[in-house]
Order: structure tokens, then sequence, then C-alpha cells
């Protein structure tokens, strides 16, 4: 039987940014996504920069964020590093990651 932490499976991520950095941040962002991603063997498809959305609710007193969606092949035992990353960058307000298949 294989255990199911050495099958590579699709994942997404959609985070949330700071309102208030530019453009080139957000790519300086989505970029270190990215590296993270590349560095735990993972693998791009897809990255979706969805731009600036109101959000429902008030995060970290900000009313707007930077939505980015990127779409990423990885094993499952590589998650916990990647969102441990993802949560120490203070300019991310908030963030998913998903099981997409």
């Amino acid at each position: 039987m294989v255990s199911t932490n050495t099958q590579i499976r699709k994942y997404e991520i959609v985070f949330i940014s700071n309102p208030e950095i530019t453009d080139q941040e957000i790519e300086e962002l989505v970029k270190i996504v990215s590296k993270e991603i590349n560095d735990l063997s993972g693998t791009i498809i897809k990255t979706d920069i969805w731009g600036l959305k109101k959000l429902s609710y008030p995060i970290k007193k900000f009313r707007e964020g930077n939505y980015v969606l990127i779409e990423f092949d990885i094993l499952p035992s590589s998650i916990s590093q990647l969102n441990k990353t993802v949560e120490s960058n203070e300019t991310i307000i908030r963030s998913l990651i998903t099981k997409i298949s």
C-alpha cells in the first residue's frame, strides 16, 4: 500500500495582502510564495492576481485587500512548511491552502 504522503497532490492557495502595497510589491510577494513552493519540490500550475477587492469584514483593520490565487502540485507533507512561510509574511493578512484533487 502506498502512503498518501508520497503522492503529489494538487492544491491552491488564496492569499490576501495588505491593500497599501504597490503592484510591484504584489509581484514580489507572488515570487516569494512561488519560490517557496518550488523549494519544497512543488510545481506551479497557474498564478492569477485578482487585484484589490473589498473584504466581507475587516481583517487587521483593513477593509480591502489584494487577492492572489496560485494553483500548484506538491507532496502533502510539504504543506505545513508552506503554511508557516506564508503566515510569517507580515504583508499577507489572510491565507487559505486547499487540496483540489
